[in-house]
């Protein structure tokens, strides 16, 4: 994640759901060059709420700013990584990714 400024559209409308005592939801963003992101909030039954962009596996700070401009824009800032994520959480919400990933499956009769 560089400092270039990229327009994220959403892939995916909102998923939630409960993994590993944390509760999860979460966004997932596709920039124009095909990256893929998701922006996650967990927390667990003692734990703060927090927020994530996590990309390739990496977790980063950031913020949204609904509406920032005239057209109704919102702009993503993705700060920092944040490498002391807590061990528990950080495998919750990588396996909540990888499930949400997976192709939806249809059964036909």
């Amino acid at each position: 994640m560089g400092d270039e400024v990229q327009q994220w559209t959403i892939k995916r409308p909102g998923r939630g759901g409960a993994f590993d005592d944390y509760s999860v939801q979460g966004l997932q963003y596709e920039s124009t060059n095909g990256e893929i992101a998701w922006h996650i909030t967990a927390w667990g039954d003692r734990n703060p709420v927090s927020s994530y962009w996590v990309a390739r596996e990496k977790f980063y700070g950031m913020s949204i700013h609904f509406g920032y401009n005239t057209r109704g824009d919102n702009r993503i800032e993705i700060s920092g990584e944040i490498e002391n994520v807590p061990a528990a959480e950080k495998n919750a919400i990588l396996k909540t990714i990888v499930e949400w990933e997976k192709p939806l499956q249809v059964e036909t009769k």
